[in-house]
């Protein structure tokens, strides 16, 4: 087609370059015709003028025709060529989705067996060194599924597929999370990352938790690259409240080299742009998914920089209320007012943000950059009868780290009143204290962030009875939903049966394995009021988990028991077919232990609890 196309056109070509040079000869023959007779001596005699206007219209006209003929002609193959390449790109991009699904379930599929068997391993005996290896597998675990998940991400946001989760989380939590992330990654690039929650910051809301760490993750870890060294700021204020919800304003601050305002403007534009469709989202980078799931949240992106001064990067986000509340209910706002309190970090700003949450609490509080100098100050308050009964000291500091501080401070026996001691870590309390020496020395442990509600937990436990840490509580009303629940497993896949089945055991759950869709309906109707939930796997062979399903809902045989999607593919539209066709959760692979105890949980409180009592 194309070739017969071509030599038409050249035909054409051919004749009217033929017809251009008639038309020449023509028009100077109608010239020849205003000369002298004798000028033409011997020539073919000259045409009239109006004959030779005639045919100089003749022709013209015909040239236009011929014209306007090769120009539809040409026309009508640029059509067919736009919609062939259109066939083409939709093609392309029907095998991309088809590949991305793909891939994500053949990858995590063996990754929820890497962090599933992690997780259970974590709990049997390991020393020292066989716990670090294991740290350093669920790190590599971690920081691989992050890359598989912005892959897909870029998928998502190309078809606008990207669906936002609304579950409740702790936003302490949260940043706990995040400190423990990057610990090692900024102590390699001599880099304190600090962090600041305002107390007027609720702790408990409803939104996508898992689609905030990820912005958060990103943003810290780009200002980790840039930061030449110092500090890092990671604060969080509440920005506005409404009866629905609240509105946060996250900013993340290095002190780095920075830009220009000229690269800020060109930043700005090019993520405008892309987010408007104007750029293509190939030219995406992880910058610009974190725009567009803060503007999925509600929310807006800002950057300030100048150079050499470093860059701040803050974003809003919408959060809906807690049905826990804001924060835990506290009876004795006061009760620590009279403490005297000592902060030791060699970092300055981690000791301003926590004497502000001290002063909150209406504590007043001293501080000391090093283990030496707080060893100084502790020992002339306690010679001049002014004691210090609380110290907050940091884990990890040069030359005297917190321990061997908390060791040198309670040898000294001429101490007539030895303070209460608090070690402050971004780390677990179990990396620090196995194995360790001095762990008994300790009379408490506060986890970073330090919180206002996780300062006054910590200190409820030093000095006496007190209430209990509100994030604590939610495992144990998980065990008391979950323990005795019975649930029916459809999962073809032998390790993933033993990561799901080891997780759920620990919270009291009684698990039966089917191996694909077929069996899950033949013990279904074997025994029908044996299983308060099933837990379906998509991809099965025989039956998957959408046909077995569909056969659930529509039949006699328990059609109202909840059920619970497992899936390896995580790409946008599972979720709502999942629950087009009555699955009452969806879960993701890897699954992670605290996510499936939550929705499991959820589930369970409002189809089962009701039906067990």
């Amino acid at each position: 087609m194309t070739k017969h196309n071509g030599l038409q056109g050249k035909a054409l070509t051919r004749r009217i370059e033929q017809l251009e040079r008639e038309l020449e000869q023509l028009k100077s023959r109608a010239r020849g015709s205003q000369s002298p007779a004798g000028d033409s001596a011997g020539n073919e005699p000259p045409l009239s003028v109006p004959a030779a206007q005639d045919a100089t219209e003749t022709v013209e006209q015909l040239l236009a025709r011929v014209a306007e003929r090769y120009t539809h002609e040409d026309l009508l193959r640029a059509q067919e060529a736009l919609v062939s390449a259109r066939a083409q790109t939709d093609l392309a991009n029907r095998t991309k989705s088809e590949f991305l699904a793909r891939m994500s379930h053949e990858i995590r599929t063996p990754m929820n067996a890497i962090i599933g068997l992690g997780h259970l391993l974590r709990d049997t005996s390991l020393d020292s060194q066989q716990r670090g290896y294991l740290d350093s597998i669920s790190a590599a675990a971690d920081s691989l599924l992050h890359i598989i998940n912005q892959v897909l991400d870029f998928s998502k946001i190309e078809t606008g597929k990207i669906v936002l989760e609304n579950t409740h989380f702790d936003l302490e939590q949260v940043f706990e999370k995040l400190s423990r992330l990057f610990e090692v990654s900024a102590a390699h690039r001599n880099v304190d990352i600090t962090y600041d929650l305002h107390p007027d910051v609720p702790r408990f809301l409803r939104g996508d938790t898992a689609r905030l760490g990820q912005v958060l993750s990103h943003l810290v870890d780009n200002a980790l690259q840039y930061s030449s060294g110092g500090n890092v700021l990671v604060s969080v204020r509440e920005e506005s409240r409404q009866a629905e919800g609240v509105m946060l304003r996250f900013c993340i601050t290095d002190f780095g080299a920075g830009m220009t305002s000229e690269q800020v403007a060109e930043l700005t534009s090019h993520l405008k742009a892309v987010a408007e469709g104007e750029r293509l989202a190939s030219e995406s980078t992880g910058l610009h998914i974190c725009h567009h799931l803060i503007r999925l949240m509600d929310g807006d992106l800002s950057i300030k920089s100048r150079a050499g001064k470093g860059c701040r990067i803050s974003f809003t986000a919408w959060f809906e209320h807690s049905q826990i509340g804001a924060k835990a209910l506290r009876d004795q706002p006061h009760r620590f007012e009279q403490l005297r309190a000592l902060i030791v970090d060699d970092n300055t700003l981690a000791r301003e943000i926590i004497s502000g949450t001290l002063q909150n609490m209406g504590i007043e509080a001293d501080t000391a950059e090093s283990g030496e100098m707080a060893l100084k100050q502790i020992r002339r308050a306690d010679q001049t009868d002014t004691p210090y009964e609380l110290v907050l000291m940091d884990y990890q500091m040069p030359r005297m780290d917190g321990l061997t501080t908390i060791a040198a401070l309670k040898a000294d026996h001429p101490l007539r009143h030895p303070p209460r001691v608090l070690l402050v870590s971004s780390y677990h309390r179990d990396e620090i204290f196995q194995d360790h020496q001095h762990a008994e020395l300790v009379d408490g442990f506060l986890s970073k962030p330090v919180s206002e509600s996780r300062l006054f937990d910590a200190l409820s436990r030093a000095f006496g009875p007190g209430l209990t840490d509100p994030s604590e509580l939610l495992p144990g009303a998980e065990t008391e939903v979950l323990g005795g629940l019975r649930v029916l497993l459809a999962e073809d896949n032998r390790v993933n049966q033993q990561v799901a089945e080891g997780i759920l055991r620990k919270r009291g759950v009684t698990v039966t394995i089917a191996n694909n869709g077929r069996e899950a309906l033949e013990r279904l109707q074997a025994t029908p009021e044996a299983f308060d939930v099933i837990l379906m796997d998509l991809e099965m062979p025989e039956v998957d988990g959408y046909e077995a399903t569909e056969i659930i809902r529509s039949g006699t045989l328990r059609p109202e028991i909840p059920i619970v999607a497992i899936t390896a593919q995580a790409i946008g539209g599972d979720r709502e077919r999942c629950l087009d066709i009555g699955m009452n959760g969806y879960i993701s692979k890897p699954i992670r232990p605290e996510r499936l105890y939550q929705t499991l949980a959820e589930v369970a409180a409002t189809f089962v609890a009701p039906n067990i009592k």
